[in-house]
C-alpha cells in the first residue's frame, strides 16, 4: 500500500511540475499548487501567500478547502508567528500547537499544519501552508512532498513573473511605437 501511495505521489508531482511549467498565469499556477498540495498530503486546507510589494507583508494569492473565499488578498505580517519563523529560517515547520500568530490557520480551525517556504535562489518570497482540522500529524514524507512542490512553485512563479514583466514591457513599447508613429504623421503633415 505504501508503494502504491508513493507511485501516486510521484505521478501527481510529475503532472503538477509539467502543468506549472506550461502555465504563464501566476494565479493559475498557484491555484493548481494548492489543490495538489492539499490532495497529496490529505490536508483539509491549503493556501499560498507571496511577498507583497512593500517587502514586509505576504498576500494570500490562492486557497482551497478554506471556509471563506474572502481570505483571498488578505495581508499577513512577514515577521509574525509561524510564517515569520519559516521565512526567517528558510526551512519547513510542522506545528501541532495552537495557531498563535497565524490568523488564517486559527480562523480556519487548523489543528496541525505544515508551512513551507517558497524560495527563489535560496531567498524565501512566499509560503505554502497546508492544515488539518483534526489532530493527525503530518509525516516526514508530507513535508518532503510539500518542499518539492514549493521548489517547483518557486521556479514557476519566477518564470511567470518574468513573462508578465516581458509582456508588460512589450505592451509599453507598442504604445510608444504608436505615439512615435502619430508624431511622425503629424510632423509630415506640417511639411
Amino acid at each position: 500500500q505504501e508503494a502504491e501511495r508513493r507511485r501516486q505521489e510521484a505521478e501527481a508531482f510529475t503532472t503538477l511540475v509539467k502543468d506549472l511549467g506550461s502555465l504563464l498565469d501566476l494565479d493559475k499556477v498557484l491555484a493548481r499548487l494548492v489543490v495538489r498540495a492539499k490532495g497529496l498530503t490529505q490536508a483539509d486546507l491549503a493556501f499560498v501567500a507571496l511577498e507583497g510589494p512593500d517587502g514586509q507583508t505576504l498576500t494570500l494569492r490562492a486557497q482551497t478547502g478554506t471556509s471563506s473565499t474572502a481570505l483571498h488578498g488578505l495581508t499577513l505580517e512577514k515577521a509574525e508567528g509561524v510564517v515569520g519563523r519559516v521565512l526567517e529560517t528558510g526551512a519547513p515547520l510542522v506545528s501541532t500547537e495552537p495557531a498563535e500568530g497565524d490568523a488564517v490557520a486559527r480562523a480556519e480551525g487548523a489543528v496541525t499544519r505544515v508551512v513551507v517556504p517558497i524560495l527563489h535562489e535560496g531567498t524565501p518570497f512566499g509560503i505554502l501552508l497546508v492544515g488539518r482540522r483534526t489532530y493527525l500529524p503530518f509525516t516526514a514524507s508530507d513535508v518532503d512532498i510539500l518542499t518539492r512542490l514549493a521548489d517547483a512553485a518557486g521556479l514557476a512563479c519566477h518564470h511567470t513573473l518574468l513573462y508578465e514583466r516581458a509582456t508588460s514591457r512589450a505592451a509599453a513599447l507598442a504604445r510608444l511605437w504608436q505615439v512615435g508613429q502619430a508624431l511622425s504623421r503629424s510632423l509630415a503633415l506640417r511639411d
